[in-house]
């Protein structure tokens, strides 16, 4: 049975007027609906998490809301659509999970990756030492990044477009002969950083929720190198591997990643800036 086109593509394998097919037309034409739910959701939640009564039972649903965000910042990529492209960011996706899922495996067996940490409970059972929703959480961190800096160079070519501007070695727009686009090596630079600086303002307040620990209770400056040659991998595989149509058809991701930036730079500051 065929569905209808959302974004230009079609959808199928969701009925005519299923409740699949009715979120998705709404994700993609209204993302502004999306990013309400994570302002509302994570907005909750940094409440929740910042009254002591309430926070034992913010810290349970963890496990479960955490995935759900997720789910819901990748949803306009779920539906089957038979496109090889779509395929390349899903075999992206898996790739980059399996890969950090095992650093993290790998890392908390024998302290050569980010140092010596051990999980706790706070972000489910773990397999092998290590939640799996931890991978999860590095795509959703590495692929929120890099919409980000991608859009931002995205706007920062159309605007030199616009102006007419020459590039290096006299290229311009005349003609649409050059794009003038960044090199991706720069571009998986910069989202790398931003990742870092996700974990950064991130891991205080894991350590405080008991989501992992550090030996001898500092984090150790092997952590964020770790983070930054990660992201770095991941970023340079989604910017060489995926056309720009499918690192441009949603960003919902990078909402969903900022939100969860100013989830924990909130409770930073309101639970552990002492």
């Amino acid at each position: 049975m065929s569905g209808a086109p959302i974004g230009g593509e079609t959808i199928s394998g969701a009925r005519t007027g299923g409740p699949l097919r009715n979120l998705l037309r709404v994700l993609e034409t209204r993302p502004a609906f999306g990013i309400g739910l994570f302002a509302v959701f994570y907005g909750v939640g940094v409440v929740g998490h910042l009254l002591d009564g309430v926070r034992p039972t913010m810290l349970l649903i963890t496990p479960y809301f955490l995935p759900a965000m997720g789910l819901l910042a990748l949803a306009t990529l779920l539906a089957p659509t038979g496109e090889p492209s779509r395929s390349r960011f899903w075999a992206w996706a898996g790739g980059t999970f399996a890969a950090t899922w095992a650093l993290e495996v790998l890392g908390v067996h024998t302290g050569i990756v980010f140092g010596e940490y051990v999980y706790g409970r706070g972000l489910g059972a773990p397999i092998l030492g290590v939640p799996p929703l931890i991978g999860f959480n590095w795509v959703l961190v590495c692929l929120g990044m890099l919409i980000w800096v991608t859009s931002a160079e995205a706007w920062w070519v159309a605007r030199r477009r616009e102006e007419g501007r020459t590039f290096k070695g006299g290229r311009t727009f005349e003609g649409g002969r050059e794009d003038g686009h960044l090199p991706r090596p720069i571009l998986a630079l910069a989202a790398a950083v931003l990742a870092t600086g996700f974990d950064w303002v991130m891991e205080p307040v894991a350590i405080g929720l008991g989501y992992w620990s550090w030996a001898g209770g500092d984090i150790p400056l092997q952590n964020y190198v770790a983070w930054f040659a990660i992201a770095l991998g991941a970023s340079l595989a989604w910017l060489y591997l995926l056309p720009r149509a499918i690192r441009t058809a949603t960003r919902l991701p990078a909402w969903h990643v900022l939100a969860q930036l100013l989830f924990f730079a909130a409770l930073r500051v309101g639970l552990f800036s002492g």
